[in-house]
């Protein structure tokens, strides 16, 4: 929480592995690690239960740790160390 300096709810993201971006959608949050994995957040979800959340799904295909997302209209685009755009 921005204005009151607070945390407002905490994401358990990529264990043993760090997060290397973040973007955010219509209602959601997208992750992506070193692992490779992009986790998918609900943050209506959060924001009424604010405590530690669970991702809802995740997104597996790249090899390598994700270094960049992006959203464009309902599509999710993801760049990796592997040299793939998905």
């Amino acid at each position: 929480d921005v204005n009151g300096s607070k945390v407002a709810c905490v994401f358990m993201a990529h264990q043993g592995s760090s997060c290397t971006s973040v973007a955010l959608g219509v209602g959601r949050l997208y992750t992506g690690g070193a692992d490779g994995m992009i986790r998918v957040w609900d943050l209506i979800q959060s924001k009424l239960t604010g405590r530690t959340q669970q991702n809802m799904i995740d997104l597996a295909g790249h090899t390598d740790g994700v270094t960049c997302l992006k959203v464009c209209g309902n599509l999710l685009l993801s760049s990796s160390h592997d040299l793939t755009v998905r």
